[in-house]
This record gives C-alpha cells, structure tokens and sequence, in this order.
C-alpha cells in the first residue's frame, strides 16, 4: 500500500472515502464541476464487480454510486502503467453490461461514467471527456459511457501560474494535488462557505492523523470496512 508520504492527502485511498462517504454534498459538487451533471443525492453502490466467467480475473473499484439509471465510478490512480487504461475500461464496461441487461430485456437509459483522478500527465490539457465515437470523430457510437480524465498535475500548475483560477474543474484538481492541509484549506475556501469549509477541514485533520499512525493491515481492514 502506497504510504501518505507518497500520495497528495486526498488521493490516499482511506483519507478519500472516509472524507466523501460522511460529505456526500461535497462529492456531489465534485461530480456536477466535473461531469455537469447535478445530482440531488447518491448511494454506494457495491464496489466489487462479479466475476462473470471462469478465469475472470477479480475487479475491484475504487468508489461506485448510484442514483437512479446513473452509475459513477471514481477511480485514484496514483500511478501510470501500461495496462492502467485497459483496467479502468474494463470496469466501466463490466458495470455497464451488468446493470444494462436483464433478462432478455436491455436498458436503453442507462449511463455509466467513469471520473479518473490521475496523479501523473499523460495528455496536453488538464481534463478530458472521452466517448465512443467513430474514425472521423463526428458520430458518437453509444451515448451511454463516458470517461472523463482530470490530470491533478496538469490542473494544480495551471490553477498557481495561470489567472483562470475560476474554472471549479481546476480547483477540484489542485485540491486533490494538494500534499499539505494548509493548501487543501485555501482551495476549500473558493469552494465552500466558511463554516462548511471549516468542518471540512477539522474532519479532514482527524481523518489525517488517523491515517497517518494506521498500519497496513489496519488500512486493509477499513478498506473491508467500506466495502462491506
């Protein structure tokens, strides 16, 4: 398990689901900054994809919910590796093939879309929306995936050297680059009322300090915890 030390504070995977499980608001205004999409509310949704076949190999998500034909997947990836993108693709497609069909029957209105949060740079700009779309990219094939890649590196250089502080996806991506509270408090402050951005904050230390003194098997166990 990668340590805090390694990670920006929010992309550590326990500091990242305790602090959004218990502010389902505030992930909710990430999703809408992000996708566009305004959501009243959300629920979990089981994060282990079942294994449909033999020789399958075993997929666990990082974050699922659900709000009605809408399913989010969000997914920390902490670092690049060859096969990262076919990973992340083959849950947003087992996610939707599973809750697509039922029976003989298909959901047309379903939508499964998956946010990356991406601790490196792999393309020129700091977020992009990816569909399946054909050779000349003009005629989208299937409306009802979508990716979208927020680059926290990308974001966090341009959100400090640039003046367009105001586009939220930045702020959003400078906040999840953000590798001391102090940063993470001065970002909240564009985002969040006063009050709200200090019980953020004073649960977000707690959270920190938790983590920090937590051994791996502990990790391990809250993790379970979680997903359970």
């Amino acid at each position: 398990m990668t340590s805090t030390k390694d990670l920006p504070i929010l992309c550590h995977d326990v500091i990242f689901k305790s602090l959004f499980i218990n502010n389902v608001d505030l992930l909710l205004m990430f999703i809408k900054d992000i996708t566009n999409l305004n959501f009243k509310d959300m629920h979990l949704y089981c994060n282990e994809r079942p294994i449909m076949r033999d020789g399958e190999k075993f997929k666990r998500c990082d974050f699922i919910l659900r709000n009605d034909n809408h399913i989010i997947n969000i997914e920390l990836n902490s670092n690049y590796y060859d096969t990262l993108i076919i990973k992340n693709t083959c849950y947003v497609f087992s996610l939707f093939s599973t809750d697509a069909s039922s029976g003989k029957e298909y959901n047309k209105d379903l939508v499964v879309i998956q946010i990356n949060i991406n601790n490196f740079t792999r393309f020129n700009k700091p977020i992009l929306d990816f569909k399946i779309i054909d050779n000349t990219y003009s005629n989208i094939y299937l409306n009802n995936i979508e990716i979208f890649d927020l680059d926290i590196v990308k974001s966090s250089k341009v959100y400090y050297n640039e003046d367009e502080k105001g586009r939220n996806y930045l702020k959003w991506g400078a906040l999840f680059a953000s590798t001391t509270l102090e940063e993470i408090d001065n970002i909240l402050s564009s985002i969040l009322p006063l009050e709200e951005k200090k019980r953020i904050m004073d649960e977000l230390r707690k959270i920190t300090m938790e983590v920090t003194t937590m051994s791996e098997a502990e990790a391990l166990r809250e993790d379970d915890k979680f997903r359970r």
